[in-house]
């Protein structure tokens, strides 16, 4: 009896160790992609909240007060107003196909490694994952 609640334990502790190994790989990718730093993600909701709204406007604004990501960028990410907004825009694309490839291989790796019922299945399943998240790139 002592053995199988062992085993057990060491299952469980093995799919926990191998789930955050999973979220670290994820972590690692997203790095390539998005700036690390504290907030960073509400800053590009942001942009991309502002760029919509910029480019949705008819006559295109004159007076960018009302975007200040975008003015700040001006001249630094690209020559014009339009051209911030659009740049935008595409980073927020790119990164929802992106995001939600990882996604896909992160979450379906977790529950591949949830359902489990050896160390051997899990070990399979985090190398699976890291073959995986090695395909992306920026």
């Amino acid at each position: 009896m002592r053995i199988e609640i062992d085993g057990v334990a060491r299952l469980a502790a093995e799919k926990r160790a191998a789930v955050a190994q999973v979220n670290g790989m994820a972590d690692q990718v997203r790095r390539m992609f998005i700036t690390p730093i504290i907030g960073q993600e509400m800053v590009y909701l942001e942009k991309e909240a502002e760029a919509r709204r910029y480019l949705a406007e008819d006559p295109e604004p004159e007076d960018l007060g009302a975007y200040p990501f975008i003015s700040a960028e001006v001249g630094v990410s690209a020559v014009t107003a339009q051209q911030v907004a659009q740049l935008y825009l595409n980073l927020g694309a790119q990164w929802r196909v992106v995001g939600s490839m990882l996604e896909n291989v992160r979450l379906g790796s977790i529950a591949t490694i949830e359902a489990a019922t050896t160390l051997a299945q899990i070990s399979t399943a985090v190398d699976a994952a890291a073959a995986a998240v090695g395909q992306f790139q920026p």
